[in-house]
């Protein structure tokens, strides 16, 4: 709770400055009972509110604070896992059929099969871009009439046919033909239906009285430029690598020493997918990086056992998009031991893999806008316990100028705390060297601002008010005058000693006034 120790810090600091800074400005006390003596003065009292909300609103930049409806307060932290396109899995497809070229139509039915795409079992391409040039030939002295047909590609369920009138052959130079070459056919929004891996073509050569004949020589087809908007079949068991990342918690950054526990966090896998292909996430990593550099394995079933399975689109269901959670917490997993131990980062290799169950009767499929996505959150509720959490910050300071004319000061520190955490304060004066040379509070003396009471659910019920008192005499003064930095250090506990856990509220709110009579030299 950085921030939380910051508002006392940098109040602290605020008095320091605003004190030396305004010498020239205090006044005489001419109504209050601590005016005792013409030459002391009183420093404006300084008054601090703030709520838990306002305290952690800026505090994390790689963090988002939400309010839950009862007030609880959360900080989520987000990482993008896996996230894939259909791009990649068209392109082995499109790569694997793509030089095809020229295709000898020698007979009046034969198949053209398709390479092998890896471990693909495809039935039905719907194309995009795709053209088909074909070259037509008639060696015979008599006119033919010439029909390409295509079975298996389709458009509205009718098959693609072409047909054409050929003149005679005189028997002079190359036979009669005729193509295309220049303007293909153009076949987006056609379906390719394979059978046995293969596109069937039809080629047929009529003359007049109706007989047919096999295609002269030099006929031929091609198809270009093949790409898709659809496929389904078998799409194959392919692992898809997500990559190894890391997210950062900036929670603990300045986390010294102490413990805490949070009382239900979660990781929380955020699924989107529109691939109509049986998946899971298969977790190689998932770690967490502690503040003292030591690596906990989150450890789960679901881990070590299987993956995690996707949610996905049926084949009645093209265009939609799936989306599920799947939570860690503490009931699936040590969830609340590793993000219970200061957790710097989390470190997680996640892959993803397609029918996983290798069946090649699952029948899916994926469209050229199909993608999946994995999403990650770590969701720390401010709820929970905490045990000597200190955090440190340390602050220029230089009071020099002010040495001739300050006798001796009394700060009045009056804290009124609705926070259900108790605070221990002190301050090191440091020299230009860094050595210790002075402290706000003597060993054994830094003042403990108790936490606000709490009922059965952790939730504060009245504020907690706290007034200290601090002298300094000259002979301290001319020591703290030599300061040239502040470090100021804030411990944190929960109350009750960790027999129950808090709740930290937006409206909980933390106020601390202060005030100071200072006596200087006449």
């Amino acid at each position: 709770m950085r921030q939380t120790n910051f508002l006392l810090l940098s109040t602290l600091l605020l008095v320091f400055t605003t004190t030396f800074s305004c010498v020239d400005q205090l006044t005489d006390i001419q109504d209050s009972d601590d005016n005792r003596f013409e030459a002391e003065y009183a420093l404006p009292l300084v008054n601090s509110k703030i709520t838990m909300a306002d305290i952690l609103e800026d505090f994390e930049e790689d963090a988002v604070l939400t309010v839950d409806p009862n007030g609880l307060l959360r900080f989520q932290y987000s990482g993008d896992v896996l996230t894939q396109s259909s791009m990649d899995v068209f392109a082995v497809i499109e790569e694997s059929i793509a030089g095809l070229g020229f295709f000898p139509l020698s007979q009046r039915r034969q198949a053209l099969p398709l390479p092998a795409i890896q471990d693909l079992v495809l039935d039905r391409l719907q194309m995009k871009n795709t053209t088909l040039a074909y070259a037509f030939a008639n060696d015979r002295d008599f006119p033919v009439t010439m029909t390409l047909t295509l079975p298996t590609v389709l458009l509205d369920g009718v098959p693609f046919s072409y047909t054409e009138e050929l003149p005679a052959w005189d028997g002079n130079g190359d036979p009669v033909s005729s193509n295309n070459l220049n303007d293909p056919f153009d076949l987006t929004g056609w379906d390719l239906t394979l059978e046995d891996d293969s596109i069937f073509i039809e080629v047929s050569t009529v003359d007049a009285a109706g007989i047919e004949y096999d295609p002269t020589p030099g006929t031929a087809m091609k198809f270009e430029n093949f790409s898709f908007t659809y496929a389904q079949g078998f799409l194959g068991t392919e692992p898809y690598e997500g990559g190894r990342d890391t997210i950062e918690i900036d929670f603990f950054d300045n986390w010294i020493r102490g413990d805490v526990y949070f009382e239900d966090p979660v990781i929380t896998f955020n699924f989107e997918n529109s691939f109509g292909v049986p998946t899971e996430a298969v977790i190689n990593v998932f770690n967490i990086i502690t503040a003292e550099g030591d690596t906990l394995p989150l450890e789960s079933e679901f881990i070590t056992d299987g993956g995690i399975e996707f949610p996905y689109p049926e084949l009645d269901e093209v265009g939609e998009t799936k989306s599920t959670q799947f939570v860690f917490d503490k009931n699936n997993s040590n969830i609340d031991v590793v993000l219970g131990s200061k957790p710097v980062a989390i470190d997680y290799d996640v892959d993803a893999l397609t029918n996983p169950d290798t069946s090649e009767q699952i029948i899916g499929f994926i469209t050229d806008s199909s993608f999946y996505r994995v999403l990650v959150d770590v969701d720390l509720p401010l709820f929970g316990q905490a045990a000597n959490f200190e955090v440190r910050d340390t602050f220029e300071l230089d009071l020099s100028e002010y040495g001739d004319d300050v006798e001796s000061i009394e700060w009045k520190l009056v804290t009124e705390n609705g926070l259900p955490l108790g605070v221990e304060i002190q301050g090191d004066f440091l020299d230009a060297e860094g050595n210790l040379i002075a402290t706000l509070f003597e060993e054994g003396e830094e003042p403990v601002i108790g936490g606000a009471p709490v009922d059965g659910e952790g939730r504060p019920t009245a504020k907690n008010e706290v007034v200290t008192f601090i002298n300094w005499d000259a002979s301290e003064l001319d020591t703290v005058i030599k300061a040239q930095r502040l470090l100021l250090t804030a411990v944190f506990s929960t109350t009750l000693e960790l027999e129950q856990s808090v709740q930290l509220l937006s409206d909980q709110e933390l106020e601390i006034r202060i005030g100071a009579i200072i006596k200087v030299t006449d």
